[in-house]
């Protein structure tokens, strides 16, 4: 790029770097370190006491200096420790133009970067061999869902993962490896499994999701059945109970009417038996006191007659 500070070019391995010449000792001047000053107070060589002459004389008894090197090596083994912890992803930044205006894209300016930065040779080499290194464990025990049936044996797990790529993907023999603790395949096959494993979750989760809602669909219908049931037998209760206190009422007073009935049958029954005897016994009475006085008529009327029949012929 141009500058307004002179600049020079050093050719590195992923290309040249540009550095500017204002202030460059300053921003670039350092300690040198113990073995490297050593390495100069030992030399032998004039040129090299001349150009560092204030290493000619060791200092004494003053604080050791940390130098540039020392404090960057701090610095990244600080952070090495700090990644170590941690589950960190590496995003790589790609200038896409030198204004940095937006919606802009300089295609030589990106390709000389991803060339720079060893990207596309990375790709390349990636795409020969086997990009994607998985343990067999993890393996076997993220993409084990899509085997079924006979293809599953949970006991022999290279078995599984062979019919994984055979049956499942259907893949050619060269796309995929399996080693002794890991297994090796193209970039497209891992795409692959994780849609299939995708599609087989959603699957099952719709599967748990329905039984859930049957089950607690299930429940509800049980629960409102019983207190349909409850409901149910309260009101057949009621409604028989007032049914059978109707019929109660209702049976009683047939039977009241029905012995009123018939017990007025029997009276009148027994009063006219009663009124016949009172009438044979009445005429029995008056017959028998009938003859008694028809016989003392009789009796009256025979004396009455010879009384009157001797003095008659008295007085004759």
């Amino acid at each position: 790029p141009k500058t307004a500070s002179p600049t020079f070019g050093i050719e590195h391995f992923a290309g040249q770097v540009m550095y500017t010449v204002d202030r460059f000792l300053e921003k670039n001047r350092d300690t040198l370190a113990d073995s490297v000053r050593d390495l100069i107070k030992a030399s032998k060589i004039s040129l090299v006491k001349d150009i560092f002459p204030e290493y000619k004389v060791a200092e004494e008894g003053g604080a050791k200096k940390l130098t540039v090197g020392a404090h960057f090596k701090a610095q990244l083994t600080a952070l090495m420790t700090a990644l170590a912890a941690c589950s960190p992803h590496y995003v790589r930044c790609i200038k896409p133009n030198f204004n940095k205006a937006p919606m802009t894209f300089d295609e030589e300016l990106v390709r000389a970067q991803l060339k720079y930065a060893g990207m596309l040779e990375t790709i390349r080499i990636r795409r020969l061999g086997y990009p994607q290194r998985n343990i067999l464990l993890d393996f076997h025990s993220r993409y084990k869902c899509l085997l079924e049936g006979k293809l599953r044996t949970d006991k022999d797990i290279k078995r599984d993962i062979n019919n994984l790529f055979q049956h499942v993907l259907k893949s050619e023999p060269n796309s995929w490896q399996i080693g002794i603790t890991k297994v090796f395949m193209k970039d497209h096959h891992k795409g692959d499994l994780e849609q299939l494993r995708n599609k087989r979750l959603a699957r099952s989760c719709l599967v748990i999701q329905k039984t859930w809602r049957m089950y607690s669909v299930k429940l509800r219908y049980l629960k409102m059945r019983k207190v349909a049931l409850g409901l149910q037998t309260a009101i057949r209760m009621q409604t028989q109970k007032a049914r059978y206190l109707k019929k109660k009422r209702s049976t009683i007073m047939i039977q009241s009417v029905w012995k009123m009935y018939k017990e007025r049958s029997y009276y009148k029954k027994l009063k006219y038996a009663i009124a016949t005897v009172q009438d044979i016994v009445r005429g029995w009475t008056a017959q028998k006191k009938f003859k008694a006085l028809q016989q003392n008529s009789i009796v009256l009327q025979t004396a009455i007659r010879g009384v009157s029949q001797r003095l008659r012929h008295q007085r004759r």
